[in-house]
């Protein structure tokens, strides 16, 4: 197949890799709001569960507010299988949650980084080589 619109391919790809690492920043950006402003709580692992539409297990866990009330949540951020399944089931972890939503806790724990900032960091990385697509200079040699 020969392409004969490469600088097409290369804003198209400009866009998507802005778009993945915009995301992706947007996530890490909500984790790190919640986890500094949050009230901090512990928590126990109960299980993993699969969010929909991922093949992925992710941890779940459970924890009480102050007024009694039991909340049950899942860690939502990118993470590798091996360290997200490196929690042990009933084990005590450091949390962070908004006081207006518990359920949307996040784990405090350095395990739950790599995944959003290795994401983050395809999408420059095709952010870059799109713009180099794009601003290349034709080759007019025989």
């Amino acid at each position: 197949m020969i392409i004969k619109n490469k600088k097409l391919i290369a804003a198209i790809c400009l866009l998507f890799g802005i778009a993945i690492a915009v995301f992706n920043m947007w996530n890490i950006y909500n984790y790190s709001y919640t986890a500094i402003t949050g009230i901090k709580a512990t928590a126990h692992i109960t299980s993993y569960k699969r969010i929909k539409g991922t093949g992925k297990a992710h941890p779940a866990f459970s924890f009480t507010i102050p007024n009694g009330t039991i909340v049950n949540g899942i860690s939502k951020t990118l993470s590798f299988k091996w360290l997200s399944k490196s929690y042990g089931i009933n084990e005590e972890i450091a949390l962070s949650y908004k006081a207006d939503d518990p359920s949307d806790a996040v784990i405090l724990s350095w395990r739950e980084w790599p995944g959003g900032l290795f994401v983050t960091a395809f999408g420059l990385l095709v952010v870059f080589i799109a713009w180099q697509m794009l601003w290349e200079k034709a080759d007019n040699t025989i």
